[in-house]
């Protein structure tokens, strides 16, 4: 008769305990979502912007020109002076 010591079985035991902790640490990292845009979609994006401020330059442009037909169109020489300055130092973009 072949009798096996109660040692034998503790083996496979651990090894089954030690496979549960892995199994429960993997668990407890959860994947983000995530959601990125398009260029395709930015560049849209920056054309409706973009046809706005050309909008709002048109009628600006538009009510320059009028006032200029009616000779209402006065230059502030001081505005146009602090513009010419910040552009000289490149604080400024036109």
């Amino acid at each position: 008769m072949n009798i096996k010591p109660i040692n034998h079985n503790v083996s496979f035991i651990k090894a089954y305990g030690d496979n549960k902790k892995v199994n429960e640490s993997n668990k407890s990292i959860s994947k983000k979502d995530s959601i990125e845009i398009s260029s395709t979609a930015r560049s849209l994006r920056d054309m409706s912007f973009d046809n706005i401020d050309m909008i709002k330059d048109e009628k600006k442009v538009e009510s320059i020109k009028l006032s200029v037909e009616n000779g209402t169109y006065k230059v502030h020489s001081k505005d146009l002076a602090d513009k010419m300055l910040k552009i000289m130092k490149g604080r400024e973009f036109l």
